[in-house]
């Protein structure tokens, strides 16, 4: 995919072709039609969810939870945790060690 991903602050979701972005802040949780709506992103999709924990139990495997911290004005520390066996050492096992 190519060019520019926006925020679904003010919509809730965006799907682009294989990647959808999901911003579920103003949910205090789902209901079973929040997740009937919202289940058609996650099909074919790699989906980033923002504020996964208003799905709760919702949201479907595998998991992978991404963190990204500010260590200074230029510097981003990007954190991946899963509880998903061998999730990780799939996804990067071409990976640079020096990144």
């Amino acid at each position: 995919m190519t060019g520019p991903v926006t925020s679904p602050t003010y919509t809730i979701g965006n799907s682009y072709d294989g990647l959808s972005h999901l911003d579920l802040y103003r949910f205090d949780g789902l209901t079973e039609a929040d997740w009937g709506a919202l289940e058609p992103y996650f099909e074919d999709a790699i989906c980033f969810v923002e504020w996964p924990e208003r799905a709760g139990a919702w949201l479907p495997e595998p998991r992978l939870r991404v963190t990204i911290r500010h260590e200074s004005a230029v510097r981003r520390l990007i954190e991946f945790e899963s509880s998903e066996a061998g999730l990780l050492d799939c996804l990067f096992r071409d990976a640079d060690p020096r990144l």
